[in-house]
């Protein structure tokens, strides 16, 4: 009988956003860039949520031309940040130009601006990556050849890694916070913001996004939307 080790990573991600009565359920249009038939533009399920989110606009000669904006979840510490190109602009562009030292550029500049509504497609995101791919080129060899020692784990002549896949699976739902204290923070931002001028930001055309972390300062994931299947 012959064995096999297979090395298996899972990350998935949803939360509760940190909006009072969380995220109104509604249907919107999506502008992929590449029509895929005559059906022209995608009729999909979206999230609309008031708050005082922090955003920065970028014109042309900036970092990227478009709109960041951050939409926190329950937790403190995670957020959304959206990388939306201007509609002169594309996701591609956007792609080449995000450097490390870009991104961190335009985090920077977010800043609350008053009230924001945000109209976004309700998401589920999944991405399957073959490692073997990637895993070799980073100096992680042997385990997939004859030399693999694995004599720790099974004293089997011969073991070694068969395939290693990883899964990243990204939701974002309607839920608002959970907790009596979130809920009321939330409830009255929203009240001391109620009677500020409004600025619109509907995400309908293709946009990057990052799950955000503080304490540490990290990107949990990364990822873009670019059509409706």
């Amino acid at each position: 009988m012959d064995t096999f080790v297979v090395l298996a990573s899972v990350f998935c991600f949803g939360s509760r956003w940190f909006a009072a009565g969380g995220a109104k359920s509604s249907t919107g249009e999506f502008h992929a860039e590449i029509a895929r038939d005559s059906r022209g533009d995608d009729c999909v399920q979206t999230l609309n949520m008031t708050g005082s989110f922090q955003y920065a606009q970028f014109k042309r000669g900036d970092a990227f031309e478009g709109i960041l904006l951050d939409i926190p979840y329950q937790d403190p510490r995670r957020s959304l940040a959206i990388f939306l190109p201007a509609p002169s602009s594309n996701l591609a562009a956007l792609e080449k130009t995000l450097t490390a030292s870009v991104i961190l550029t335009c985090l920077g500049r977010l800043a609350e601006r008053g009230l924001v509504e945000v109209t976004l497609p309700r998401m589920k995101v999944k991405c399957l990556t073959d490692l073997k791919h990637y895993l070799p080129p980073m100096g992680v060899v042997d385990a997939f050849t004859d030399s693999a020692d694995f004599v720790n784990i099974a004293r089997i002549v011969g073991l070694r890694v068969s395939a290693a896949k990883h899964l990243a699976v990204f939701r974002a739902g309607r839920r608002g916070p959970k907790t009596v204290a979130a809920q009321a923070v939330a409830k009255e931002a929203a009240r001391t913001a109620k009677d500020k001028k409004v600025f619109k930001i509907t995400v309908d055309r293709p946009f990057l996004f990052m799950v955000l972390a503080r304490d540490p300062d990290t990107v949990l994931l990364l990822g873009s939307f670019t059509h409706v299947l």
